[in-house]
């Protein structure tokens, strides 16, 4: 029965007698209504829900303003969300679960291809389509994504996957890369005793401007800092020394007359004919050979900014990789693995490069320094142009040894 005239119950909105009464009195009927609607405080509907909140729920529903003028069955209703031809943001979204709860069984019809109302425990809804052209539909996409996976497993498949990949083929060499190539080739030579003798890649031969200023200042007060380290400890001091004297024993290194301020009157923009390093000891107990090694630091910077390092032309890679030889192995019966004593230091170079290696070094506890001059590749992990050098040389020895044999392999 209607709350207003008393008749057949029927939709407040379309009730004539509530349409004729005054704003404020339609006010107080649809409150009241809205209480009859529940029942009553005590007997309104209730559901207790597990509920996430999250910044956001969705995007901006709908996507445009919808004219309401060609549904006027919608005006007299109370609906749930007065403004829902307005886009506005999601405040809360209900599972199906609630959804049917909130149902209840009126439904109101209006003309063909018009949404119809829908009484719910919340007011009427609306829903249905709207009946509006094709060019003015938008379409809105909702991607999902889903990740269910085994970590563990993915990470070895990947890892099997990029064992078993080869690498793409090599873009080929840079025009440095190339020149030094050549420079070692045309420069290199062998010497009666076996060792091969090369030039240092200088990059002066490409670009001028890349010349070392003076190095001696940073370089004394590195050793000045090494000297105390080696005072603090006399069991490494003692091993230092000792292989500092191994060097000049094997006529790796020599003493040199200073040349602190021998300024290169050239074509070289002020640059010097003589570089010095900082070096360090690098201590590894497991060694069963040399447990302290002699490290210079090629990356050290001279008065204009520049290293060793950085007037050194970089060569192309020539070894291979860990994977590559191990895969390898596969086709071979034996394999040998061997070691190279003091690889670096079994290459030769000639005194005028040997200026831009050399060291300070004070062997007592007097203030006397004396200047040596590494006549060898240097050690160092550093030193970007030395594996190029040194893996050509070993090249090279391995095909010198190969002519010379029946039938061999190649070295990895």
């Amino acid at each position: 029965m209607c709350i207003v005239c008393g008749k057949v119950k029927h939709p407040i909105g379309t009730c004539n007698v509530f349409k004729e009464i005054s704003a404020s009195d339609r006010k107080a009927i649809d409150l009241k209504h809205q209480a009859a609607a529940c029942g009553s405080s005590r007997n309104c509907v209730k559901h207790k829900i597990f509920a996430y909140v999250l910044p956001k729920v969705s995007q901006r529903m709908l996507d445009r303003r919808i004219s309401t003028t060609k549904w006027p069955h919608l005006k007299d209703f109370r609906l749930a969300d007065p403004n829902y031809f307005i886009p506005q943001g999601v405040e809360i979204l209900l599972g199906s679960d609630i959804y049917d709860e909130l149902m209840l069984g009126e439904a109101y019809r209006g003309p063909t291809g018009s949404p119809l109302a829908q009484n719910t425990h919340l007011g009427y809804i609306v829903t249905g389509n709207i009946n509006e052209r094709a060019s003015l539909v938008s379409s809105h996409t909702v991607k999902v994504h889903t990740h269910d996976t085994n970590e563990e497993l993915d990470n070895v498949l990947r890892k099997f996957w990029e064992l078993e990949q080869f690498d793409n083929e090599s873009p080929g060499l840079s025009p440095e890369e190339r020149w030094c190539e050549d420079f070692f080739v045309n420069t290199h030579r062998r010497l009666s005793s076996g060792k091969y003798l090369v030039r240092l890649p200088f990059s002066s031969h490409l670009d001028q401007t890349m010349v070392i200023g003076s190095s001696y200042r940073s370089v004394l007060k590195r050793l000045d800092y090494l000297d105390r380290r080696l005072r603090a400890d006399p069991k490494l001091k003692e091993a230092y020394c000792h292989t500092i004297n191994e060097y000049l024993e094997l006529g790796q290194m020599e003493g040199v007359t200073p040349k602190v301020y021998n300024i290169m009157q050239s074509s070289s923009e002020g640059g010097v004919q003589h570089c010095y390093l900082p070096h360090h000891p690098v201590i590894k107990e497991t060694s069963s050979t040399t447990k302290v090694r002699v490290v210079f630091y090629g990356s050290s910077k001279a008065s204009n900014r520049k290293s060793l390092n950085g007037i050194l032309a970089i060569g192309p890679k020539l070894h291979l990789q860990l994977p590559g030889v191990i895969l390898n192995w596969r086709g071979l019966r034996f394999v040998f693995m061997a070691d190279v004593e003091k690889m670096y230091r079994c290459i030769n170079i000639p005194r005028d490069d040997a200026q831009y290696q050399r060291i300070l070094w004070k062997p007592s506890k007097n203030d006397y320094i004396e200047e040596y001059a590494c006549l060898t590749v240097v050690f160092s992990t550093i030193f970007s142009s030395a594996s190029h050098v040194t893996v050509s040389c070993r090249r090279k020895g391995d095909i010198s040894i190969s002519s010379g044999c029946g039938e061999t392999s190649d070295v990895c």
